[in-house]
């Protein structure tokens, strides 16, 4: 696991009508770094967008619709994980995920 990162798999509350899903809260576990953007990304099938990291800011993403597969590789060379990275696959209906991201950890997605 790369140091700061949170991986957060999301429930969902289910019933007859729909589902609601919190998706992030302001908590205890965000206290040492503030999120600094809310953004919405439509990848096409196929897509691959890589690396993309902040230098300043912090990141928590969501894949909102449809499945995708995840890489984070921490490029913050003061980092006690410098170097190493995590794969993983998150989608909309069983395996939601939430997952935060400090500066310097970058990450690439495909879908």
């Amino acid at each position: 696991m790369i140091d700061v990162v949170k991986i957060i798999r999301l429930t969902s509350h289910k019933d007859k009508r729909c589902f609601f899903r919190e998706i992030f809260q302001i908590s205890e576990q965000f206290f040492d770094f503030s999120v600094g953007q809310l953004s919405h990304s439509n990848l096409k099938e196929g897509i691959v967008k890589a690396w993309h990291c902040h230098v300043n800011q912090s990141k928590w993403n969501y894949v909102l619709s449809g499945q995708a597969d995840v890489v984070l590789f921490d490029n913050r060379e003061n980092s006690l994980t410098y170097k190493e990275t995590i794969e993983f696959v998150t989608n909309d209906k069983v395996e939601p995920i939430g997952y935060f991201l400090p500066p310097g950890v970058s990450m690439g997605i495909s879908v």
